[in-house]
């Protein structure tokens, strides 16, 4: 498609439009008349596709509409002053205007891979209402250079800011052939200084690990990269991900609204984590995959610390990837919880995954074994404390649950699954209505986050408990719904071959 008809600019009534992979459309310059369009998608449109500002316009997506050579900033952007929202990620831009700051009423703007060419940012303090950036350090194209992390301070500067996205700034080490070095020199070819800067990182010699000294495409990032975000006194949202950092600022410590902090991909040492944990008690914090090449584990509290992780490992080990045996794992748990209960280690993300495991574990335990040998005491047992530590787990969930932030999905992974283990086992060990209903509402959380087919268990376990509460309309329209989305769930079969769900499928 190369054009739109003019007739859809004087819709009264369109809000949003999608024209996203149309390469060669051009956007009439009469959509800037106007007055109702409010959402504009042109992803993957060669040029951007929008000829002249919409300023009625509040969101617009534009990722991914250049070519790896940069371009001038679209000055049709900048003409759409009403956006809330702007999404330019993944292009090639020479320079980000100052212009900008035209846009007074922008709330949110995404920049992933869109700063390659980038060699400083305008100041833009003025967006008063600014309060969402993400500005990932990845390269849109391999033939890109990567974004500079000097370019990090401007951020900075823009202290109505809630949430900021800056990962994957992490050093780099290639060594350019001679055909990617000419590539990108090609697209730098409007700025010698940066083509230059690029020879010399090349020049520069590092140990890849291996023995190998290899040239930089960037070099480490450090804390002196993020000296002056003491500045942002609203942050709520931090993302430092996947950026080998090993030492935080001073002044991020006193970011008085800070909520929650991402520094997965790191490498911090167990005892920095601990000592990061420590100092920012209120935030949610995800240290999770840091690692640090022959770290030397000398404090006590550090000591403890790896002896869980590995506790925990082991009893992985025993029952993940169908290995049989849940019993032993739950043992292995019941080491590590006992270094919880005895206080000799504080980590809060530990100690909910440990629930989530343990309670994993006893979800599963027919398939240890040695469960046939167990006796129906026995298993009752294993019933009952699956829901005592599952409901333990629940507990540990934030409440308040940030949205898109690191550990939301972790989270709604252990609600899942807890909740189905918790609502499941109070199915199979108990009768009276009222704890059927206190596993109604368990279950329902655990159904609220399903992702996708693979998870129609939970679906499965709602329906069994809503006919146990004699709410059978509201179960068989459950089932048929589930079974519509995913006929080939054999879970419900039971049920679906019923003569009663049978004849009340041929009345719908």
């Amino acid at each position: 498609m190369e054009t739109l008809p003019v007739e859809l600019a004087q819709l009264k009534h369109l809000r949003v439009l999608d024209v996203s992979k149309n390469n060669d459309l051009k956007i009439p310059a009469d959509f800037s008349q106007s007055t109702s369009l409010r959402i504009l998608d042109v992803t993957n449109c060669n040029s951007f596709g929008i000829t002249a500002g919409i300023p009625a316009l509040e969101e617009l997506c534009c990722d991914a509409c250049t070519e790896v050579s940069p371009i001038d900033f679209p000055a049709a952007i900048l003409a759409c002053t009403g956006l809330k929202r702007l999404s330019i990620n993944m292009n090639s831009f020479k320079q980000i205007p100052g212009e900008l700051t035209a846009l007074t009423a922008l709330e949110e703007l995404y920049m992933d891979g869109a700063l390659c060419y980038i060699n400083e940012l305008p100041d833009l303090s003025s967006l008063k209402n600014l309060k969402k950036i993400h500005a990932s350090g990845i390269y849109n194209y391999p033939a890109s250079p990567l974004v500079k992390q000097s370019i990090l301070k401007g951020f900075f500067k823009i202290t109505s800011l809630e949430e900021l996205k800056l990962d994957l700034y992490r050093r780099w080490l290639q060594d350019l052939k001679q055909d990617g070095f000419d590539e990108i020199a090609k697209n730098l070819a409007h700025d010698p200084a940066r083509l230059q800067e690029l020879s010399d990182l090349q020049a520069s010699k590092a140990d890849f690990g291996d023995g190998r000294m290899v040239g930089h495409l960037r070099k480490p990032m450090t804390a002196e990269h993020l000296k002056g975000i003491g500045a942002l006194q609203q942050l709520r949202i931090l993302d430092l991900s996947d950026n080998m950092l090993a030492a935080l600022p001073e002044e991020l410590y006193s970011l008085p609204h800070l909520r929650s902090l991402n520094l997965k991909g790191n490498s911090f040492t167990i005892d920095d984590r601990l000592q990061i944990a420590e100092r920012l008690p209120d935030v949610d914090l995800d240290v999770r995959e840091n690692w640090v090449p022959n770290e030397v584990i000398d404090t006590p509290s550090a000591k403890l610390w790896k002896e869980v992780a590995d506790l925990i490992e082991a009893g992985n080990e025993l029952w993940f990837n169908y290995a049989g045996e849940p019993l032993n794992a739950i043992k292995k748990y019941n080491e590590a919880l006992e270094y919880f209960n005895t206080g000799k280690v504080k980590d809060k993300y530990l100690f909910l995954y440990l629930h989530y495991v343990k309670t994993n574990a006893y979800s599963n335990l027919a398939s240890d074994d040695d469960y046939d040998d167990m006796s129906e005491e026995d298993k009752k047992k294993g019933r009952l404390t699956c829901i005592e530590t599952g409901l333990k787990g629940l507990s540990l969930i934030p409440a308040d649950m940030l949205p898109d932030t690191s550990m939301v999905e972790f989270y709604k992974e252990a609600i899942r699954i807890m909740g189905n283990a918790v609502a499941w086992e109070m199915h199979e060990t108990y009768e009276d209505t009222a704890k059927m209903e206190e596993a109604l509402a368990l279950i329902n959380q655990a159904a609220a986050w399903v992702k996708d087919k693979s998870e129609y268990f939970i679906y499965d376990t709602k329906i069994r408990i809503l006919l146990r509460l004699g709410k059978k309309e509201e179960a068989w329209q459950l089932a048929k719904k589930t079974l519509e989305e995913n006929n080939a769930y054999s879970g419900l079969n039971d049920i679906t071959d019923s003569k009663e769900y049978k004849q009340w499928l041929k009345k719908q």
